[in-house]
């Protein structure tokens, strides 16, 4: 066996692959090698042994050689990267955007054949068919796709822990079931709220929690429950606020204004109207703000006297 190879850069490869898997650290190393080793070995206070690693692969059901192939490769762009793009681009609604981030991991030929890169793309794309084209049931598809390149079915969400990714995919794949009148959306992102022991970790669960609960609260505004709508963004913000997470959080504070204002709790509505978009304006993103406040005024704030 060739040992000429980068086993720090192998081992953080496998590491990768099992996390977009579902898996945990302790999940993959579980039955074959002492936990607290492993975890040094992972933080570089224990020496890699190869055959630990191989035995990671197998049970990963990936080539050793494989891996030996991708660490002494040219890092590609961080999938990190791709993600961070993905993310100020639907935070900021310029869904126009999604084509040209598509197309620049598609006509990347070095990323064709990463799973996690095609997940990405074809996730990118099921949000163009949803959000640009209206095309709900393709964009399902498209996400049940998705899921599926992280090794499980998206119908089986409940049976594993999930990652990040997977739970982006599943908030985007329950929004779609609520456009198309399935009800699966409720059952999908209750689950995911109530469940906090089936993410792989508890800092995904810490970000992706917000967002969760404010696509709950946004679809019972919708549906005109504002009590329930309001006590989804009244917990949601409360979670920011003890956690320092505040990407959803003027969001969060704009439905609350909504909900307030339809329930004739005029004062509370002003101040969290100002309180999102003070946020917005903090995240430079103060366009959006007075894009929906102008797109919603006649809806929820049509009895107030606001001045935005």
């Amino acid at each position: 066996m060739n040992e000429f190879f980068d086993k720090k850069k192998a081992l953080q490869i496998i590491l990768d692959i099992a996390y977009h898997k579902g898996i945990s650290q302790s999940q993959l190393i579980e039955g074959i090698y002492d936990y607290s080793h492993f975890n040094r070995m992972c933080n570089g206070k224990e020496n890699i042994k190869i055959d630990i690693l191989v035995l990671c692969c197998i049970k990963l059901d990936i080539s050793f050689d494989k891996i030996i192939q991708l660490s002494k490769e040219k890092p590609l762009l961080e999938l990190d990267a791709y993600y961070d793009q993905f993310e100020i681009i639907r935070q900021k609604r310029n869904y126009n955007e999604l084509s040209k981030l598509y197309q620049s991991i598609i006509f990347n030929k070095k990323l064709k054949e990463f799973d996690k890169y095609k997940q990405l793309a074809t996730h990118i794309l099921a949000i163009i068919e949803a959000q640009n084209n209206h095309n709900f049931e393709p964009a399902k598809r498209l996400l049940e796709q998705a899921f599926e390149l992280s090794g499980y079915s998206i119908q089986k969400y409940n049976q594993f822990h999930l990652t990040k990714e997977q739970v982006e995919i599943l908030i985007d794949y329950s929004l779609c079931c609520f456009s198309l009148n399935d009800p699966k959306w409720q059952e999908i992102l209750l689950y995911l709220k109530e469940n906090k022991n089936n993410f792989v970790d508890e800092e995904t669960f810490d970000y992706m929690y917000p967002k969760i609960i404010y696509n709950l609260s946004t679809i019972f505004l919708y549906n005109k429950d504002y009590i329930n709508s309001l006590i989804y963004s009244e917990e949601a913000i409360q979670f920011c606020r003890n956690k320092n997470k505040f990407i959803i959080l003027p969001y969060l504070y704009y439905n609350s204004a909504c909900c307030l204002c339809m329930l004739k709790k005029y004062d509370k509505a002003k101040e969290y109207l100002d309180n999102s978009k003070s946020i917005f304006k903090i995240q430079n993103n103060l366009k959006e703000f007075e894009k929906v406040y102008q797109t919603d005024c006649q809806i929820y704030f049509k009895n107030s006297d606001f001045t935005i």
